[in-house]
């Protein structure tokens, strides 16, 4: 006679194996049956009726809470499967969406989140603002995980003595052990604790409707690729060096010239360069024309100040300017800089 596991123990096996196929390598015999054991969870959860359609998350009872992360884990352990990949896409999108569904319905979703899930036709630019709300958001919500998992760790080694306990929290992230209520209720922290869990895992599961979309779409197009192929095979004009052959757009085509000297000119003129060369011209008569065409802006010379010839201060100073420039001049002969490069 076979061994019923107990509905907790069961999902504790299942978790625990979901989490080294996620996080390990793609093992697909693991994958069937960690996906069996997790159908197994969904029917006797709808068998017991555990959850109704008509309570929140604070009429769960707190043992119950981590029974909705199983369509979340069909779907991750879907994505897995290589196998028949469009259906396991379309159903992983499907046990994506249950899962968020559920999670509004039992209202722990806050309504910001809400929209997330409901924003349809986005934009390129909202796209990326979801994307990083989202982030965001994951960020946040894992930091608080962690702490609630080490709050749950210092809670389960109560028991011990002291210097155990000492010893775990100078190990952990909490520095400060007054911080850390130990005689806290361990039930109330596994249920905030499952609550942020089915948080943070809300999120990742809008990202993965995303990801799967695109997926569908992809193979889509392969699979419609592929069946014009094969229409085209069981068609007598079928060629196998050109699969598009009864494709008018892609079919090749010869282009008769009756005039062989035309022909002849048009092949000698097939790879010549596209832009007709103008007559040659010099830099500055390049640049006036570019500059008549408008395509760059013609440069205004600033006016030289007008000396004032009563100002006798103001001819003073350009007069010693011009001197000094005439005395550097004198000193440094147009080229003079090259002369050390000549042998």
């Amino acid at each position: 006679m076979q061994k019923i596991n107990s509905l907790p123990s069961l999902f504790f096996s299942a978790e625990k194996m979901a989490q080294e196929i996620i996080d390990g390598p793609n093992d697909q015999k693991k994958s069937f049956e960690c996906i069996k054991l997790f159908e197994e969870i969904s029917v006797r959860i709808r068998r017991e009726s555990l959850f109704s359609p008509n309570e929140t998350v604070d009429d769960v009872q707190t043992g119950y809470l981590k029974y909705l992360l199983t369509p979340y884990y069909l779907a991750q352990l879907k994505q897995q499967i290589m196998a028949n990949r469009y259906q396991m896409c379309k159903e992983a999108k499907i046990l994506n969406q249950s899962f968020i569904e559920k999670c509004i319905e039992l209202d722990i979703i806050d309504d910001e989140d809400k929209k997330l899930f409901h924003k349809k036709k986005l934009t390129e630019t909202q796209k990326r603002e979801t994307k990083i709300a989202i982030f965001k958001k994951k960020k946040a919500l894992e930091g608080q995980l962690k702490q609630l998992e080490s709050h749950i760790n210092l809670t389960n080694i109560q028991s011990n003595d002291n210097s155990e306990k000492k010893n775990y929290i100078s190990n952990s992230e909490t520095q400060n052990i007054d911080e850390i209520d130990l005689d806290k209720d361990v039930e109330d922290i596994q249920r905030r604790y499952y609550i942020l869990k089915i948080k943070f895992l809300f999120q990742k599961a809008i990202e993965d409707i995303s990801l799967i979309e695109q997926e569908i779409q992809m193979l889509e197009f392969m699979q419609k690729n592929s069946e014009k192929i094969e229409k085209e095979k069981e068609s007598k004009n079928y060629d196998p060096k050109n699969s598009m052959s009864n494709d008018p757009q892609k079919k090749p085509f010869i282009l008769h010239i009756p005039n062989e000297n035309r022909a002849k000119e048009i092949q000698r003129d097939m790879f010549k360069p596209y832009v007709k060369m103008g007559r040659p011209m010099t830099e500055k008569e390049f640049q006036e024309e570019l500059i008549q065409d408008g395509v760059y802006a013609q440069k205004q010379e600033k006016p030289t100040p007008k000396l004032d010839a009563d100002d006798e201060k103001e001819a003073d100073e350009a007069l010693y300017q011009a001197r000094e420039w005439d005395d550097f001049k004198d000193a440094n002969p147009t080229g003079w800089g090259n002369r050390m490069t000549r042998f």
